[in-house]
């Protein structure tokens, strides 16, 4: 779904804009290597270079069911080039133990 709608090459505004649409809450972060995951940046998951990123989107989407029994959220990363084009996402599930 998010491939078809935001193609690579698609604007921080058209991502802002999907997401809103989809009622899912959203930060612009300049600072690409702000969130970890096991001493990992998101965009060294994402298999890009922090240095070539102008900034990234971190859409949260909550409850979202990821396990069937523990609650947890959904993760969807969008990031962007120097000339602020998307390139690429990452969605990434969280389970939250009890």
């Amino acid at each position: 779904m998010i491939r078809f709608a935001l193609p690579p090459g698609s604007s921080r505004e058209q991502v802002e804009t999907w997401l809103q649409k989809q009622k899912i809450e959203f930060v612009f972060q300049q600072d690409v290597k702000a969130d970890r995951i096991n001493d990992k940046t998101i965009p060294e998951i994402a298999g890009l270079n922090s240095c070539e990123l102008s900034g990234m989107i971190r859409g949260t989407i909550r409850d979202a069911h990821v396990d069937l029994i523990l609650p947890g959220d959904i993760e969807i990363y969008f990031f962007f080039d120097s000339n602020g084009k998307m390139i690429k996402h990452l969605v990434y599930p969280w389970v939250y133990f009890l």
